[in-house]
């Protein structure tokens, strides 16, 4: 069975975290490795309440009620909210699901406009030579063993169909690459909308 817990700042009493977990002891609420930065900044300002807020929850039912309350409390890559979530959640579920070219394009499309700060894109930009970004969840992993981890399948498996996009059938792509085709989507945009 699953569940979703929440971190509430001890300082503020804001939610600054929603995630879900599948152990029977809770591990992962109260894990504290393979956190965002965000998150390790935050803790290393103040202290943290752990609420599991729902529990015996199927994965799915689990997924859908993380991206429910992400999108309630939105989140601070985003400018939508106070949470550190990198993703709008639900990957839990998606775990090493396939996509078609056609639905990783569309999937890039939908998410043109999302916008980071400036600091942030030139954060990534100078820090993300190995990073792996999932399209359907926009989850980002420091690293090809991370995300091949989260896939279940060989460093040197995922490495191949990343360096090779006729192979890719992954949802996966390089975490610079995501980045370029952002920029070329917002260039056409204002090059064919420019009066």
């Amino acid at each position: 069975m699953s569940y979703v817990y929440t971190h509430k700042r001890l300082d503020n009493n804001e939610i600054f975290y929603v995630g879900i977990g599948s152990d029977n002891q809770k591990f992962r609420a109260y894990d504290k490795n393979n956190r965002n930065k965000f998150w390790k900044n935050i803790v290393s300002k103040t202290d943290y309440l752990v609420e599991i807020v729902f529990d015996n929850l199927t994965r799915n039912e689990a997924a859908d009620i993380e991206r429910i309350l992400i999108e309630k409390y939105g989140r601070r890559i985003n400018s939508t909210g106070t949470l550190c979530n990198i993703s709008s959640g639900g990957e839990y579920g998606a775990k090493g699901s396939k996509r078609t070219n056609e639905t990783k394009d569309k999937i890039r499309k939908k998410n043109v406009g999302k916008k980071l700060s400036v600091e942030t894109i030139q954060k990534i930009k100078d820090n993300s030579g190995n990073w792996v970004i999932c399209l359907d969840t926009l989850k980002i992993f420091p690293s090809i063993t991370q995300a091949a981890e989260y896939l279940n399948i060989n460093k040197s498996t995922l490495y191949n169909k990343l360096m090779r996009d006729n192979i890719n059938d992954t949802s996966m792509i390089m975490y610079s690459q995501y980045l370029y085709e952002l920029e070329q989507i917002e260039k056409n945009i204002k090059n064919n909308f420019e009066l």
